[in-house]
């Protein structure tokens, strides 16, 4: 476990509370989400993870970051050396290391709300490395880039950069 959670109830069980969370959601919210993702193919659900849960993951990631993050800096061949700079950590450490992430990603009733919401069922990435990944963009000029990722879906969760992101670099 990682210093930073503040509440014992949201690092014991994550999955607890997310199945929490996605109860609170009546079936007209979720059709509601669920039309926005089919015109946009996108959708974005402000607090679904509330509040204390986004902070106890919040602190974990600034944690896991400053002290097994690897900078990047790099040209995307394949999208005409489109850049790519920021700092991140990947699933074989998220994996060791992280209290919430990997039990977010293999949340069954996360998977099945998302699926309510494509309008299709959802799977796990088919390779471990593309499970999950930490993606810190802090510095100015920071950019994911662009590139094309295999999987259909994709859930991300952004998070403010912390007041003292200089730490980082």
């Amino acid at each position: 476990m990682v210093d930073g959670a503040k509440n014992e109830n949201v690092v014991e069980c994550p999955g607890c509370i997310i199945e929490k969370r996605i109860q609170m959601y009546s079936d007209m919210e979720i059709e509601e989400y669920a039309t926005k993702f089919k015109s946009m193919r996108f959708v974005s659900i402000p607090n679904f993870l509330g509040p204390e849960m986004l902070d106890a993951i919040r602190n974990e990631c600034e944690y896991i970051t400053e002290y097994h993050g690897k900078n990047k800096n790099l040209l995307i061949k394949s999208t005409g050396d489109t850049p790519q700079q920021m700092r991140t950590v990947g699933q074989h450490i998220l994996s060791r290391k992280s209290t919430f992430i990997p039990k977010i990603y293999s949340s069954g009733e996360l998977c099945n709300f998302i699926s309510r919401l494509a309008g299709e069922e959802v799977f796990r990435a088919p390779w471990a490395p593309e499970e999950y990944v930490l993606s810190n963009l802090y510095r100015n000029g920071d950019t994911h880039g662009w590139h094309i990722v295999k999987p259909y879906y994709a859930r991300i969760c952004c998070s403010p950069t912390p007041q003292n992101a200089s730490f980082f670099y």
